[in-house]
C-alpha cells in the first residue's frame, strides 16, 4: 500500500527476507538518524546508514553481544530478581495495585545498569524515575525518534537549536549520565573486577580496537534501547498470560512440575528457562503478537529496482520499503 510519495507499506512476510536479511542491499534510509548520538558525525550502530561503517562498528563490540558472553552476565540479573521479587511480594502482602509497564522497565533499567556499568540505578529501590532517564529514553525513543525520523532533515536543525539555545533535552540528559559513569571508570572512581560491557570497551580501548567515542555509543546504546524493549516484551507476556487463564494454568503446572522433577533453582537459569517448552512458546507467541519495537525501520530500494510481492518498486533514495507483517 503507497502511503506516502514513494512510500509504501507491505504486509508480505517474505518481504521481511528480502529487506532485512543479513546479505541484504537494501540500505537504511534516514529515519534513523534521530535515533542517533547527539553528534552526526559519531554515529551509534543503530543510526549509522553506510553498510561498511555499519559493519565495521558493528565487528568491533559483537562479541559483547554473543550468547555466550550474555550468559555470563546471570549472577548480575540474579541480583536484580532477588530485589524485583521482594518489591513485588511486598506489593501483594499489601495488596497494592501497581503500574505493570513502569515497574518492568524499572527492572530491566536495573538489569541494564549491572550488566554495563557495573551497578544497578537504583530504580527498584527507589520506585520512581529518579534521574529523568526513562523519561529522556522514552522521548528520543518516540516523542522525537519516531516522529522527526519520518522528516529526518529537521533533525540536523534540532541539533544545532539545542547546541546553541543552551536549553534542557533528552540528549543532555542521557549524556550526562554515559559520561559520568566512563568518568568514573576510567579514572579509578568507581573500580570494578567485573567483566561489565565498561570494563570490555576500556579495554578494546587500551587495544586499539576502539575508541572513546564507540564506547559511548556502546554504553549509551544499552541505556537508550536496552531498557524500554525488555519492559515491553515483560509485560506483553505477562499480559496475554492473564489474557489467557488456561495458558496460564500450563505455564504453573509446567513450571511447578519441573520444580520437582528438575530440579528448578529459585531463580531459574537460562539453561533451566529454555528447557520450559511451553514457557518458551509463550514468550515467542507474545512477542510475535506484540513486538517490542513499534517505529517503521524504513530501508531504501536498491539501484535497479526490486520485485517484492509481486510488484516492482524503483531503486533510489526516495522508494522506501515499510513491511508490516
Amino acid at each position: 500500500m503507497r502511503i506516502a510519495p514513494n512510500r509504501y507499506s507491505l504486509s508480505d512476510p517474505d518481504a521481511v527476507r528480502v529487506i532485512y536479511s543479513a546479505g541484504s542491499d537494501f540500505a537504511k534510509s534516514d529515519f534513523y538518524l534521530p535515533f542517533g548520538p547527539p553528534t552526526l558525525h559519531s554515529k551509534d550502530i543503530f543510526s549509522e546508514t553506510s553498510k561498511a561503517e555499519h559493519a565495521r562498528k558493528r565487528k568491533a563490540c559483537s562479541q559483547m553481544y554473543a550468547m555466550s558472553t550474555l550468559v555470563s552476565y546471570e549472577p548480575l540479573v540474579n541480583k536484580v530478581n532477588t530485589t524485583f521479587v521482594a518489591r513485588l511480594t511486598d506489593f501483594a502482602k499489601r495488596k497494592e495495585p501497581f503500574d505493570l509497564f513502569t515497574w518492568m522497565q524499572f527492572y530491566a533499567f536495573d538489569v541494564v545498569g549491572e550488566i554495563t556499568i557495573g551497578q544497578s540505578f537504583g530504580l527498584i529501590e527507589a520506585g520512581c524515575d529518579k534521574d529523568g532517564l526513562l523519561d529522556a529514553i522514552d522521548f528520543a525513543n518516540v516523542r522525537y525518534g519516531a516522529t522527526i525520523g519520518l522528516l529526518p532533515e529537521i533533525h540536523p536543525w534540532y541539533l544545532w537549536f539545542v547546541k546553541f539555545a543552551s536549553i534542557a533535552n533528552h540528549f543532555a540528559v542521557i549524556q550526562r549520565v554515559i559520561v559520568r559513569e566512563i568518568g568514573k571508570r576510567m579514572h579509578g572512581e568507581a573500580s570494578s573486577d567485573r567483566r561489565d560491557f565498561l570494563a570490555k570497551c576500556i579495554e578494546l580501548q587500551e587495544q586499539g580496537k576502539m575508541d572513546s567515542s564507540q564506547t559511548n555509543n556502546v554504553v549509551g546504546s544499552n541505556i537508550g534501547a536496552g531498557s524500554d524493549t525488555t519492559g515491553i516484551s515483560l509485560s506483553a507476556v505477562i499480559y496475554f498470560l492473564l489474557r489467557n487463564p488456561r495458558c496460564m494454568r500450563e505455564v504453573r503446572r509446567e513450571i511447578d512440575e519441573a520444580s520437582k522433577g528438575l530440579g528448578l533453582t529459585d531463580i531459574v537459569t537460562f539453561q533451566e528457562g529454555q528447557k520450559l517448552v511451553y514457557l518458551q512458546a509463550v514468550i515467542k507467541e507474545a512477542l510475535r503478537c506484540h513486538a517490542a519495537v513499534g517505529t517503521i525501520l524504513s530501508r531504501v530500494v536498491p539501484t535497479g529496482g526490486a520485485h517484492i510481492a509481486g510488484q516492482f518498486f524503483p531503486g533510489g533514495v526516495c522508494s522506501i520499503i515499510i513491511p508490516h507483517v
